[in-house]
């Protein structure tokens, strides 16, 4: 549940004084909050339990003019405790982790219109690996999965701007680039993507390279990759599908992954394969995780709250360094 403040609604009797109200802005408020407790058995490392959340404010102000717009951004990320964890969990997303200090999701002004628009801040591209209902995903070893996601942002170091065209209703274009210099420190990158939605169907693809120096000049980071994918909706729910390609010309290391998940009302099920190619090794490490989630409203799903029940497994072979996790994860979430 979101509370939202219309300028058009406080200025109301100055906007009708004046005949016809040609623009409007809102304040949005609202916010969620998230509570984890995790139970993991690591074959390498033994048991853990663990409990972790967070409480995200959401903020956010948009002004409307006919097809043009303004929009910004905030969301805090405060920590329920010190030592906020997420073990063994793969998450494209911002998290609070290892202190109690205030992290954030999204920061970002945007405007433009319905055609294109600017956006500038911290923000999350396009998705090209998309993890579908990913509340626990464990991950075995040290072995590289590529999901396409180097420059697709919430960095705080970088400046991270995308550009947006929208053809027409089915076509979405983007993109992104990040930059960052101070002295002979720096990082650059590109990320071009595109989406196609057929109604039933949407297919999306991408690109990305970038590199990194550190203060002494020197390469610490280059590398490109990219990813393609699709999505259909079966059986009253969507099922996805990606595949990803990235490359460290440094090491010379490869890696491909692909992601197959499927999403229906409250419940999902998901698996990722990736295998890394380690440059002068001939024992590539490989890791395959399977997992799913169900999620039960609390006093219905008006209330805004329920309760999550996820699941997964994950085993990497590397040699003999195999290794393997397995656990659990309840969620109770609140949006307000």
């Amino acid at each position: 549940m979101k509370t939202q403040l219309s300028a058009s609604v406080l200025c109301g009797m100055v906007a009708l004084s004046a005949g016809v109200v040609q623009a409007e802005g809102s304040l949005t408020l609202g916010g969620d909050v998230e509570l984890n407790i995790d139970a993991v058995s690591h074959q390498s490392g033994g048991d853990t339990f663990d409990d972790n959340g967070r409480i995200k404010l959401d903020a956010g102000g948009e002004w409307t003019d006919g097809n043009r717009f303004v929009k910004a951004k905030v969301q805090p990320l405060i920590p329920f405790r010190e030592n906020n964890t997420n073990i063994a969990i793969l998450d494209s997303s911002a998290s609070v982790s290892g202190t109690n200090e205030i992290a954030y999701d999204d920061v970002f002004l945007q405007f433009g219109s319905k055609a294109w628009d600017v956006q500038m801040g911290r923000f999350e591209a396009m998705n090209l690996f998309p993890l579908g209902k990913d509340v626990f995903v464990p991950r075995a070893g040290e072995v590289w999965i590529y999901e396409a996601n180097i420059v697709r942002g919430r960095r705080d170091d970088v400046l991270h701007a995308a550009f947006h065209m929208n053809p027409n209703t089915q076509t979405h274009l983007e993109l992104g680039t990040m930059y960052y210099k101070d002295g002979d420190a720096s990082i650059s990158g590109v990320r071009p993507a595109v989406t196609y939605d057929f109604g039933n169907a949407k297919v999306w693809g991408g690109y990305e390279s970038s590199v990194e120096k550190d203060s002494g000049g020197s390469k610490t980071r280059d590398g490109h990759g990219g990813g393609i994918g699709g999505s259909v909706k079966l059986g009253g729910g969507d099922m996805a599908a990606s595949y990803t390609a990235g490359k460290n010309k440094l090491t010379d290391d490869k890696a491909q992954s692909v992601a197959i998940n499927y999403t229906r009302d409250n419940w999902g099920l998901g698996y990722i394969y990736s295998k890394q190619d380690v440059s002068g090794s001939s024992a590539d490490p490989k890791v395959y995780s399977v997992y799913g989630a169900y999620t039960v409203p609390i006093f219905g799903p008006e209330s805004g709250a329920a309760v999550t029940f996820a699941a997964g497994t994950s085993s990497s072979k590397h040699g003999s360094d195999d290794d393997k996790v397995s656990g659990a994860r309840v969620r109770f979430t609140y949006n307000f």
